[in-house]
Formats: C-alpha cells, structure tokens, sequence
C-alpha cells in the first residue's frame, strides 16, 4: 500500500539542479537487499535496514509484540520501505532562440536511497521448535516480498539518468521540465509498489501472515 508521496521542490544553483523524491510505502521487510545491476558511475543506490525488536514465545504474545512494538507510522503494518530518488544534472546554454536562451540537460545522476524497518526476534531460539518455524517462514516470505518492491524502486530511479539527458528548452524553464520528468519515474515506481501489493495483497498470498495478527 503507498501510504504517502512526499515532494520537495527543487534547490536553484546557477546551473545546477538538484531534485529530492521520495515513497513511503507500508510493505513487508526484507532482511537482504540484492540490488538489479543499475548503478553505475550516474546511479548511486544505498540501503539500509532499521530494526525494531519483537518478544514473546508464544503464538499470541508474538503476535501482540508485532501489533504494539512497530513505529507508530508503521500502522498496522509489520514493515516498511521508504524509498528517496535525488537527483542531480547540469543545464548546458547551447543556443538563442528569439532572444531566448535554449540549454540542454547533461551530466544527469541519481541517488536512490532505501531504507528498510523490519522485525527482529532477539530471543526466538528459546521459543519451541514449532513457533521457531512458523516466525522463520513468516520472515523468509517478508523478505521476498520486500526484495521485490527493493528491485522495483531501484529499477524505476535508474532510469532518470538517461530520461533527463539530452533534454532540450527555455534556460528558464527546463529546470522545472527536467523536474517533472524525474516525478514521473517516482509515480511509477510508487505505482509499482501499488499494483504488487494488490496483486499479492500485501504480501499475504506469498506467506507474510502471522498467526493472531
């Protein structure tokens, strides 16, 4: 489920622009990341996985920690992935046109930043063996399904380099141009995000379900 698209406008430098977009999305949570192969020297992707501690050695008590203990924006959700696209690119004067200044967009770069908060069971290896299974298979299927949506925000912000390169406009208005050509890789990514927790709804067709939540 997107719970929230947060946008910043962009920061004016003399020919310099810098574009800050970002997707919060209440999902599962992964406990690897592996990134597809988009960075490169104009994508930059970096994760990192916050963690908050569940207790409890039994069903009902784990079940109970993993309702109370998640930040309170997490909702009634388990995990969440925020994914932040910055990017970056050089206007370039190229020509006059009618008295009007004409640039080009060169040198464009992102930075995808993701941020992963998921459950952690510190003492789980003390529950029965049975209750250590059903947690493991509960994590296992959070992972791969947060894996997914990981891969999809990385795909989506990897295009905005080649996207934004090349274009042609108003020195004074290709800024904004470039801008809302960045927010539309953001809107698909965020829709993405959307149509595969409808599809899988969220997560629990795939095993994110725990018993008593």
């Amino acid at each position: 489920m997107l719970d929230s698209v947060n946008r910043t406008t962009a920061i004016s430098r003399p020919m310099k622009q810098r574009m800050k977009a970002s997707v919060l999305a209440i999902l599962g949570a992964a406990m690897v990341i592996q990134l597809p192969a988009v960075a490169s020297d104009a994508v930059s992707v970096v994760q990192r996985i916050d963690y908050y501690v569940v207790r409890g050695l039994t069903e009902e008590a784990i079940a109970g920690s993993l309702r109370r203990a998640p930040p309170r924006k997490l909702g009634s959700f388990q995990g969440q992935t925020r994914f932040d696209f910055y990017w970056d690119y050089d206007l370039k004067p190229i020509s006059s046109r009618e008295g009007m200044a004409i640039c080009e967009v060169r040198n464009a770069g992102v930075d995808i930043e993701i941020v992963i908060i998921l459950p952690r069971h510190p003492t789980i290896a003390t529950a029965p063996a049975t209750l250590q299974a059903t947690w493991q298979d509960f994590t296992a299927a959070l992972e791969s399904h947060e894996l997914n949506h990981a891969k999809d925000a990385a795909r989506f912000g990897g295009k905005i380099p080649d996207a934004l390169n090349g274009m042609i406009g108003p020195c004074a208005t290709l800024d904004e141009m470039a801008d809302t050509k960045g927010m539309e890789y953001l809107n698909l990514a965020a829709r993405a995000a959307d149509d595969y927790d409808a599809e899988t709804n969220h997560g629990e067709t795939e095993g994110t379900f725990f018993p008593g939540l």
